[in-house]
Parts: C-alpha cells; structure tokens; sequence
C-alpha cells in the first residue's frame, strides 16, 4: 500500500513511569518530527492518528494525556524556534530527517 505523509500535531504527557526521551525513541520513526515546548511535537508521517495513538498507548495509559490531530500547514504564521522552519522547507524539499529537530538526508519510516 502506497501511502502519503502528512502532518500531525501531538501532544503527550506520560505516564509518570515513563520518561519523555522514551517517547522522543519512538517518533524517531517518523518520516521527520520537531519538539516544541514539553510535551508538543509537530510529526511529518505515513502513519494516521490511530495508529500513532496505538503505539504510544503504552507510554500513557494509565495517568497520562494524549491529543493527536491532523495539521494543515497550508496557510501558517509565527514565531518558533528555527526548527520548525527547518523542518517544513526540509519536508517541502523532500530531505526530511526521520529525527527529532536534525536536519538530515531522507529517512523512511519503519
């Protein structure tokens, strides 16, 4: 199956067990993603917000939060951290990273 990435917002806060870096292995999948304060992450991936809920369930159930959404970034305007801007021209030019703020050569996803 030939699928499109597309861009999500996430917001997780883990279970108290669970560290964060933990997490930050996991997104290491996607097709690029760009933390932003704590617990917000702007993912570029193949895979919907379910799936995503699926696998990382488990890092917070049962305590923590999740909010998973899809992101139209056709029309956008701000001030971020320069990440970001980096990651959507990297994404714009098809050079996308697979990991979390660093701007590297293509990766796909597992």
């Amino acid at each position: 199956m030939n699928r499109t990435s597309r861009f999500y917002h996430l917001y997780i806060s883990p279970k108290n067990e669970v560290d964060l870096a933990e997490v930050a292995r996991t997104l290491a999948s996607c097709t690029d993603c760009f933390q932003y304060d704590n617990h917000n992450f702007v993912i570029y991936t193949m895979f919907d917000a379910r799936e995503w809920y699926a696998r990382l369930q488990k890092y917070v159930e049962p305590g923590g939060k999740m909010f998973i959404c899809e992101l139209d970034i056709t029309d956008y305007w701000g001030f971020m951290n320069n990440g970001l801007w980096k990651m959507l021209k990297r994404v714009k030019e098809g050079q996308t990273s697979g990991r979390i703020g660093e701007p590297s050569p293509s990766r796909k996803e597992n």
